[in-house]
C-alpha cells in the first residue's frame, strides 16, 4: 500500500494476504513518540479458488448421472464462485469385455445458481470417473475427485445375443451363442421364441441361468423351424435377435394304416393303405404279401405322393 505525507510518498508492501478478504490497515508516525492513528480499510483482489467443490449429492440411472457440487470451503473460495465445470470420462470399448478403447474425457460447465446437473446419454453399466472444479472471474481453480466420484451407471435392457448356431437331429435342435456385446448388466436368463413354420405354432422356453446353450426338445421330424432369441437383466428381456431357421432331419416312419387288399385278376390285387399320422420325411413304401405255401413276393418300392 501507499502512504502519502505532503509530496513524499511511503510504500510497504505486505506479504501473505489471503485473497478476496477485508483488511483494516492502520498507520502513525513516530519521532520522539508515536503520533495519531490513520487507518483504511479494503479488500484483496479474486484469485482463482484454491480447491475444489465438494460433493453435496450423486445419483444416477441407466443413461444419467445427476450431481449437486457445494461450493469450496470459505478459506479456498477466494472470490465469487461463477460456475462449476464436470469433466466425466470413460472407456470407449467397442463391448463390454473387450480390450479395445480410448479413454474419452468431456467437460461440462453449468452456473452455481442451478441445484443440480445430469450428465445425459450415457451407456447404461457403465463406469465413468467424475471429477469438478469451481470458477471465479479470474479463472479455474484446481480439479479434485469426490468419494462416490467414481461410479456405474444403473443396469437396463440388454443388447442382442450374437454367433447363433445350430445343430439338429430329427426331434430336438441344440442352440449355442455369445453373449451381447453390451450385456447393459447382470445377465440372469435367455429368452428363446420357436415358431414351426409348417404349422405356425409357436412357443416361448426360458434358460435357468446364463448359460449360451440350450437344447430344444420334442421337435417334429423334418419339419422347419424358425429361432430367435433374447437376452435378459433384472430389468427385463432385450431386443430379440435376428430370427435363424433350421430343419429338423428324418426320422423313421410311422406305420401306416388301414391297409386293404381287393383283387383285381386271377393274378394280381390292388393293395391301399392310408399314410402315417405323422410325417417324418419323403417317404418309400416296400409291398409284401404272403402266399398261403409261404411264398413270398415282394413287390418293389414304390414312391409315395409325398414331396421334399
Amino acid at each position: 500500500m501507499t502512504i502519502t505525507d505532503g509530496r513524499t510518498p511511503f510504500v510497504q508492501t505486505v506479504e501473505g494476504l489471503h485473497p478476496y478478504r477485508k483488511y483494516s490497515v492502520t498507520v502513525r508516525a513516530y519521532t520522539k513518540c508515536w503520533g495519531k492513528y490513520t487507518w483504511q480499510q479494503l479488500k484483496t483482489k479474486t484469485a482463482v479458488p484454491a480447491a475444489p467443490p465438494s460433493k453435496e449429492f450423486i445419483d444416477s440411472t441407466e443413461d444419467v448421472i445427476i450431481i449437486k457440487l457445494q461450493s469450496p470451503k470459505e478459506e479456498d473460495v477466494n472470490g465469487f464462485i461463477e460456475k462449476y465445470t464436470i469433466k466425466y470420462a470413460w472407456k470407449n470399448k467397442t463391448c463390454w469385455n473387450s480390450e479395445d478403447g480410448e479413454l474419452i474425457e468431456q467437460s461440462i460447465s453449468y452456473n452455481k445458481s442451478d441445484l443440480s446437473y445430469r450428465l445425459s446419454a450415457l451407456r447404461p453399466y457403465w463406469y465413468y470417473n467424475i471429477t469438478m472444479s469451481a470458477s471465479t472471474s479470474e479463472g479455474a481453480g484446481p480439479y479434485g475427485w469426490c468419494d462416490g466420484c467414481y461410479l456405474r451407471t444403473k443396469e437396463s435392457t440388454p443388447g442382442e445375443i450374437e454367433h447363433l448356431t445350430v445343430q439338429t437331429s430329427a426331434e430336438s435342435g441344440n442352440l449355442d451363442w455369445s453373449p451381447p456385446c453390451r450385456p447393459n448388466g447382470i445377465i440372469t436368463k435367455y429368452t428363446i421364441n420357436i415358431r414351426n413354420v409348417d404349422t405356425d405354432v409357436s412357443w416361448t422356453n426360458n434358460t435357468s441361468s446364463n448359460e449360451t446353450h440350450y437344447t430344444i426338445r420334442n421337435l417334429l421330424p423334418y419339419s422347419n423351424y424358425t429361432v430367435k432369441i433374447a437376452a435378459n437383466t433384472k430389468e427385463g428381456p432385450g431386443k430379440f435377435a435376428k430370427e435363424t431357421n433350421l430343419r429338423t432331419k428324418i426320422a423313421k416312419p410311422w406305420t401306416p394304416s388301414d391297409p386293404k387288399a381287393i383283387t383285381k385278376s386271377a393274378t394280381s390285387l390292388n393293395v391301399t393303405w392310408k399314410t402315417p399320422n405323422l410325417y417324418t420325411g419323403p417317404t418309400k413304401y416296400t409291398v409284401t404279401i404272403m402266399g398261403i405255401k409261404n411264398v413270398t413276393i415282394k413287390i418293389k418300392p414304390c414312391e409315395t405322393g409325398f414331396g421334399e
